[in-house]
Order: C-alpha cells, then structure tokens, then sequence
C-alpha cells in the first residue's frame, strides 16, 4: 500500500499509536495502532504486517492496540506491548511472533461479579473481553470490551456479560456454554456510557434494571425492557444503578456531571416511576452508589476526586462524610458485607473496610495486595471471601474481614492473587460440547512435533485426566474415559510452563 490514511489505526491514535526505527537500518520503520505496517523505504510505501483479525493469508494476527515497540540491543528481536500483553518476533515480516505474557498479572479489570449460588468469579477487562474464573483457572465468555458482569443469586448457570457503551448485555443460562444479548430487545436500541450500568435487582433474581439515557427495566431477564421514565434524565448516559430491597423499593440512579442523586422512590415492578432528586452538597464526581441493605432510607456514595469528599452517608435526609482513616486519593467503588456488618471501599490504593471495631474510622484491608486501582467490589459469602478488580493488576481475592481469626503474626496471609496464563492462539478444542471424544487442535503458536502434557482439570482444580502426546499432523485425540458430565479445563503444558488452557463442556 502507499501513503497511510489513517484507518489501519481504527482512527484511534490519541489512544494507541506506536513507532519505531530498525537500529540498523534507518529505512525499516513499523507503526502500529489498531495493526501494525511496516516500510522499507522510511516510510514513503507501508505494507501490513500484522493483524487484528484473520483476514489476510500470511499475516500473523496479534492483539490490536499497540502501544510501544522495542530492539533487543543483542539479539535484534523486536517487542511489541499492546492492549492483548507482549509479543515478540525475529522477523516481523513472518507469522513467527511469540505471545510472551502468558503468567502476568496485568489484566485491567473494569467490574467483577460473584454469587452466594456459585463458585466462580466474572470480570470484565479492558480490550480482552469477558471471563470466568473457576478451579483455580480462567476461560473466556464474550468478547469486546468487557464491562459490567452480575452473577444471579439463586441460579448458578445464569450470569450476564457486557460490552462497551452498553452494546450488549448477554445472558447465558447454561453457565456459559452459550449467550443471548438481550440489549437488542431495548425499546430504541439505546447506546449507553462506557460502562453500562445494569443490576439483578435485590427482590427477584428474574428482574433487571439498566441505565442508559433512560432507566431500564426487565421482569424477565432481559427478554423484554421497558423505559420506567417518559424522557431521558439529562443529556448524559447514567454511570451507576441501585436498588433497595422490599415491597415498593426505591430506585437510584447516578448521571455524569451532576450533584444530585435521581431517585424514584415505591417503584411498582412493570409501571413508569416519577423520579425526584437529591442534592449533593460536596464536590467531586460522584463515582459509586450504594443502598444500605436494610434500611430503606440510607445510602452511600464514593467520589472519585481528590477533594475533601471521599464517602459520604445519606440518612433520611442528613448528609454526613465518611473519610476518617481514608486517603486522599480517588475512592471507585463500595460494597457491603451483611454477614459480618463490614463495609469496603476500592481506592487508587487499594481496599479500605469499616466494622464495629474500627470505631468510625477506614483501616486498609492490603492483604499483600500492590497500591493499585480497584474498581469494583464483590462479595461471595458461601466461600467468605471479597473480590477486587483492580485496573492493571488483575482479580484478586481474600477471606472476608471478621469470617476468621487474624493470624498472630500478619494479617496478610489470607490473600491470594490469581494468575492464570491463557493463550487463544495455542490450540483450540472441537467439538466443545463434547460427548466422550473431542479433538486438540493446534494453534500457530504451538510447534509441530512439540511434547506436551494435556492435562484435564474438574472445578475443583484437581486433574482428573493426563497423557503425553505430540501434535503430529495439527491435532491430537483425547477420550475422557466417561469422565462425569460437566464443566472442565484443558491445559496443555511442556517442560517450563503452561502453554494455555480453554474451557470445554462434556455432556
């Protein structure tokens, strides 16, 4: 191709445009933004080297957004960073490119969501779209950017995933095996803001409400919507939604660049609601809320600056901040744990609680955890743990405050962190659902010839099925051996490390 017009970066270079100069040649030049193009005459003719989708024979396809490349001063390999990890080539030319990140714990994590029903954890992350974690391992669900996640309370096999700007919201009630975007049954087909808010709301597991323009809500899980206002709030996309419990609850919704708190207050399920507001009397945006469990005249709400409003209290019409033992640094989210009365707020330094023993007054929940930015919050009180989404760092978990003992020594032994390397372009398995039989098909990552260890893993994270095998011609039989009906990983690994894994369902 010739002069570049612009669209190879997908008209996103403020975000991601990268350049560099072949240390020894001055006429070899690549930049990348959505894909990358390479030159050999300093840049008076581009042609495309690597992809973002398959749609070019000969190109290698590597995770769109680049960001930074760099020479290996000794060994002339070139490096790419983008939004998919680290990549690596001797020849950028080829189709030889390497994915190098697997083990990072560099996910950025927008929401997260578990259930009291289930022993897995939802995160939506930025450019890798939607993900499971179960046993110890994750798998993808959707893709896109992924957003909000709700797990539901009673039924395990029913959760939701999302995309940017509220795209789509996509439920599966077979616990992933297949999804529906139920945000195309939306009266207008709305775009929403780039995290689209939407809730299982606290009275019926079947009932959602979402917040657009306008304020959303389904009896049915999302087959059918209605606008429970006549007109869009203002001019903005609503930020965060909140529901309290009970008979008439009350509905409160957050829009960007106001003080105010939109509540509808004796919402009858199916009928429009009349929405009042409430005056903010602190600065700052206003970056999460929170209806208190069990009283139906409070709530919370965390802001997001660097002012004197960190948390503040509603109470039957009485403001009150709750700032005591906070930084001052951006408060993103709060969640509260009924079972042991412990309130937790994510900050730009990680997670803060509040209990009967901290007199008033935020301590740091750390738990080894880095400073880092936690954007959301979820509790799962049948396991007794917290789990934070953290911007750049990945998920991470911890026993709940006040579920055990502190041990005598530390109070950071109860953390874990989860890093789980994943690699889509290893292999990839068929048929997925599977009976007994499937088949292990190898990626363009994976050398013929290579001995690897397949390893079958069940929920519990414990392998239930191994054997050695070469991928000779592309591909390799496993028969499970009338292993139970159910929800598995497939990981391969060699002598150093994990290659990858993907989910597979047997029935």
């Amino acid at each position: 191709m010739g002069r570049l017009d612009g669209k190879g970066c997908g008209n996103q270079g403020w975000y991601d445009l990268a350049f560099v100069i072949s240390p020894t040649n001055p006429n070899i030049v690549y930049a990348g933004g959505v894909n990358t193009y390479g030159s050999t005459n300093g840049g008076r003719n581009w042609s495309l080297v690597t992809e973002w989708y398959s749609n070019n024979p000969g190109i290698a396809t590597i995770h769109a957004d680049k960001h930074y490349y760099a020479y290996h001063p000794l060994t002339g390999h070139l490096f790419e960073c983008n939004d998919g990890g680290i990549y690596k080539t001797s020849n950028p030319n080829s189709t030889l490119w390497t994915d190098i990140s697997h083990g990072l714990s560099i996910t950025q994590f927008y929401r997260n969501a578990v259930s009291d029903a289930a022993t897995y954890a939802l995160g939506g992350s930025q450019d890798n779209g939607s993900k499971g974690l179960q046993g110890g391992t994750w798998y993808d669900l959707t893709g896109g950017d992924g957003m909000d996640c709700q797990a539901d309370p009673i039924d395990s096999n029913v959760f939701y995933t999302s995309t940017q700007n509220g795209g789509s919201i996509n439920r599966t009630t077979n616990g992933g095996n297949n999804f529906t975007n139920v945000q195309n049954n939306m009266p207008g087909d709305p775009s929403g803001g780039w995290i689209t808010p939407y809730i299982i709301t606290p009275d019926s597991n079947n009932h959602l409400i979402a917040g657009y323009k306008h304020i959303y809500f389904s009896a049915d899980r999302g087959s059918s919507w209605m606008s429970i206002q006549g007109t869009a709030i203002t001019g903005g996309n609503c930020t965060r939604v909140a529901m309290t419990g009970g008979a008439t609850p009350t509905i409160y919704a957050i829009f960007p660049d106001t003080q105010v708190v939109f509540f509808a207050d004796n919402y009858v399920r199916g009928n429009t609601a009349t929405f009042d507001t409430i005056k903010v009397p602190y600065g700052g945006t206003i970056s999460d809320i929170m209806a208190h469990p069990t009283d139906s005249g409070r709530f919370y709400l965390t802001f997001s600056g660097y002012g004197s409003a960190k948390v503040a209290e509603y109470n039957l019409g009485a403001w009150s901040l709750r700032n005591a033992g906070l930084p001052n640094v951006p408060i993103r989210c709060l969640n509260y744990d009924t079972t042991y009365q412990v309130m937790y707020v994510g900050t730009d330094l990680g997670v803060f609680y509040m209990d009967s023993t901290t007199t008033g007054a935020w301590a740091s929940f750390g738990k080894n955890m880095p400073f880092i930015e936690v954007l959301d919050i979820a509790i799962n009180n049948t396991t007794k743990e917290i789990w934070a989404a953290t911007y750049g760092r990945g998920m991470w978990s911890s026993i709940l405050q006040g579920s055990v003992p502190a041990p005598p020594d530390t109070n950071d032994s109860t953390n874990i962190v989860v890093v789980i390397p994943y690699a889509d372009d290893v292999f990839q398995l068929a048929p997925n659902p599977a009976k007994d039989d499937f088949k292990i098909i190898a990626g363009s990552s994976l050398l013929a010839g290579k001995a690897v260890m397949v390893n079958i893993i069940d929920y519990t994270g414990k392998t239930v099925w191994r054997k050695e095998t070469v991928f000779n011609g592309g591909k390799t039989d496993v028969a499970t051996n009338n292993l139970p009906p159910g929800v598995y990983i497939v990981e391969l690994r060699d002598e150093r490390a994990v290659l990858g894994r993907k989910r597979i369902v047997l029935q």
